[in-house]
């Protein structure tokens, strides 16, 4: 099997590599126009793919073989120094820095990391790359080397089997490569979390390197050849516009999007640096970046983490954390990575037994590291914490919420009363269930029905709403909301409450022509309705900045820096397009729900001891339970 290109160090691959890690560190660390620069990672599988196609190719083709124990010991000295110098770091800081952040998950991740396995780890908790979660675990980054990894234990063997059968790797290459495409694409729509972690989609970007690896008739072609130039110009530009257009919020991903990407590395792969362009963005400094690029790739992240949650919205605590980062980077490439890849390697097997016993040793004192001084206080303060948080006792009610796996009405009785008694139903999304325990003390109160019928993330409007999450039209909203609106005009009751969130990204026109069209065409006339506006978000995280306020405060619980003005977070946008929408309809009443949650003007993550939201946006429903007076002033419900 013949079929490889160029196999020399090429200066303008590390200078790449360079580029691709600044995009990714200045993305995590809020660089603003630059949020699309997690796409370094997708150059890094492009790069990834076609070095290491081209060393296993060099070996088939001169010895008809692979060895498989030289080559796996070959990427354990390469990777897992500089990950274990990493983990063994970050537990050092924190255990030693009052850093409030949940240490369990910590332990998770970093034993998944150890084993290569984070990508999967990630994409089972149903992590989302994208969300606030995001921010709450040192070692999200590690599912890019997940994915590398498991692509090394299968490729060589895939590469093995075409040599064996084919005369060239490049139509079996381009065969898997499409492969993996359409059902990363598939994923993409069906299971979006899979989709971005998981290897088998995310294949086709290393075997794009690979290809090129595998194909030197594209790379002497002699039309490419003469127009180098330009492959590099519009491989930067694919760069640019990826960056420019993954910047804007909302946009999913991997998908189609990933493709811009992927073909900007192949084409500045292609162009070589025998031209000017390539030279000059294969600059000294993007080379030196390049060398250090997976150790700082390492750093960068938890130390990201870790400055904010010691200072918030500090720039300068942000611009230290990327400089250690690189100090920490250059130390573990000059003493570590560079050391280690230097030692005999005449036999893997033992490199293979030391990397398996490195790795049972750091997972078992990962395991078993007790919390000490501060962190121990910190823990004990986290439980009572998260001790006073819960979700509204309607969600253990077996398919309440379907939220996108079906479009089925399920009823979530909260109370029974007599059946000539009042009937009080709340519809709405989880931002409208929240108010589930103050409803349902009002109820029994006064000997009133009331039952609930919610699904997550459904917008109590009447529009079409692309769902981020799950990459397309949330068609299970629509259906449901419709079903619920058909099940209410056979059987109206005698107080409808709707809710939604803010979230939604819909603009105040949206809202309020959706939410006319919803209160004038959908429901009975006369019904009386009262809409819940959407309760205030919180710029940051209410149980991070409790914990963050403790570890400064002796361990206790206190507001200081988690309170924010209630004028700051107020949708009146929102609430004027609601109050509009209803201006014609005398029995709809829109509630307006921030004073109730923020009195006095002012919204404190804590109030009276309980915490106020459960996490950034949903009220925490033990405090939504002392809410229940407020509430039935405001609604007004003559029953």
């Amino acid at each position: 099997m013949k079929g490889i290109s160029m196999l020399h160090h090429r200066h303008e691959i590390e200078a790449l590599r360079g580029w691709a890690v600044v995009l990714v560190v200045a993305a995590h660390a809020g660089v603003s126009g630059l949020a699309g620069g997690f796409i370094g990672v997708d150059v890094f599988f492009v790069i990834s793919g076609y070095l290491i196609t081209q060393l296993l190719l060099k070996e088939l083709n001169s010895t008809g073989k692979i060895d498989f124990l030289a080559f796996y010991a070959r990427r354990v000295r390469r990777l897992l120094p500089a990950l274990v110098f990493l983990i063994t770091g970050v537990a050092a800081l924190l255990y030693w820095l009052p850093i409030p952040i949940d240490q369990e998950p910590q332990r998770k991740a970093a034993i998944a990391s150890m084993l290569w396995m984070a990508n999967i780890h990630f994409s089972f908790m149903d992590m989302d790359y994208f969300g606030p979660q995001a921010s709450d675990n040192l070692f999200l980054h590690l599912w890019s080397l997940g994915v590398e990894e498991q692509f090394y234990l299968v490729w060589p063997l895939l590469l093995l089997v075409i040599h064996r059968l084919a005369r060239s790797a490049s139509p079996a290459i381009t065969v898997i490569l499409v492969a993996s495409l359409l059902a990363g694409m598939l994923a993409f729509v069906l299971w979006p979390v899979h989709a971005y972690y998981q290897m088998p989609f995310r294949l086709w970007q290393l075997a794009a390197g690979g290809l090129l690896a595998a194909s030197p008739w594209f790379v002497q072609s002699s039309v490419l050849s003469r127009h180098k130039t330009a492959q590099a110009a519009l491989g930067i530009g694919l760069l640019v516009l990826a960056c420019v257009l993954l910047s804007s919020e909302g946009l999913p991903y991997p998908g189609p999007l990933a493709l811009l990407p992927t073909l900007a590395a192949m084409l500045l792969i292609n162009a070589g640096g025998e031209h000017d362009l390539v030279r000059f963005i294969s600059n000294p400094l993007s080379r030196s970046l390049g060398a250090i690029s997976y150790s700082l790739y390492l750093w960068h992240w938890p130390l990201l983490l870790m400055a904010k949650a010691l200072a918030p919205g500090s720039a300068i605590m942000t611009l230290a954390a990327v400089l250690l980062a690189i100090l920490l980077a250059w130390f573990s490439w000059r003493l570590i990575e560079g050391p280690t890849r230097r030692l005999e390697t005449s036999r893997p097997l033992r490199w293979l037994a030391a990397s398996a016993l490195v790795t049972g040793s750091v997972i078992a004192v990962t395991v078993n590291l007790p919390p000490v001084n501060s962190l121990a206080d910190q823990e004990q303060v986290s439980a009572q914490l998260y001790s006073n948080i819960s979700m509204p006792r309607i969600y253990q009610t077996p398919n309440c919420d379907d939220w996108y796996s079906s479009d089925t009405v399920v009823e979530c009785v909260v109370t029974t009363a007599g059946k000539d008694a009042p009937r009080l139903l709340l519809v709405g999304d989880s931002i409208g269930a929240q108010w589930t325990p103050a409803l349902e003390a009002i109820a029994l109160a006064h000997g009133w029905q009331f039952s609930v019928y919610t699904k997550s993330a459904c917008p109590m409007l009447d529009v079409e709403f692309h769902y981020p999450r799950i990459n397309r039209r949330y068609t299970e909203c629509e259906t449901w909301r419709e079903k619920v609106l058909e099940m209410i005009a056979k059987s109206p009751p005698d107080v409808l409450l709707l809710g939604s969130t803010s979230g939604y990204p819909f603009g105040a026109t949206e809202w309020q022509n959706g939410a006319r069209r919803l209160l004038e065409q959908k429901l009975p006339a006369q019904l009386q309705v009262r809409y819940l506006a959407p309760s205030p978000v919180l710029p940051f995280d209410p149980r991070a900045c409790l914990l963050r306020s403790a570890s400064t405060s002796g361990n206790q619980l206190t507001t200081t820096g988690c309170t924010v003005d209630l004028a700051e977070v107020q949708r009146t946008d929102l609430l004027t397009a609601l109050r509009r929408a209803s201006a014609q309809l005398p029995h709809v009443r829109i509630i307006d729900t921030a004073p109730i949650v923020c009195p006095d003007g002012i919204c404190p993550a804590l109030i009276d001891g309980i915490p106020a939201w459960r996490d950034n946006q949903h009220l925490n429903a033990a405090y939504v339970e002392t809410l229940a007076a407020p509430l039935e002033q405001a609604l007004d419900l003559k029953h």
